[in-house]
């Protein structure tokens, strides 16, 4: 769970800025209309599996990240605790993707 919130926090920060970086070097009046050109015309089972694959990592880094917090507080700290703590987070995580992956 540790080496996966850090992969997941440096994947995130790698995408946010790279693609901000793009952003500002590219033409930034281009980049949106071509962006949802591109995507409407991709199948619906595609766009939705890449959304997942994006939301999922997202949501574990969030839901790991308020884990740590509570830990903090000096809560939750045993080792039952640790594992169904653990377990809500992957759980929490793959069902928060799925459902923005539906919605949006």
């Amino acid at each position: 769970m540790s080496i996966g919130h850090r992969v997941t926090g440096a994947g995130l920060a790698t995408l946010i800025y790279g693609f901000g970086i793009y952003y500002a070097v590219a033409q930034p009046g281009i980049i949106i209309p071509a962006m949802a050109a591109t995507v409407s015309e991709l199948p619906t089972a595609l766009t939705a599996t890449a959304k997942f694959i994006l939301a999922v990592p997202f949501f574990f880094h969030t839901y790991n990240g308020i884990r740590h917090l509570v830990w903090d507080t000096g809560r939750a700290l045993t080792l039952r605790a640790t594992y169904i703590g653990g377990w809500l987070v992957n759980i929490g995580s793959v069902v928060s993707g799925a459902i923005v992956s539906i919605l949006l």
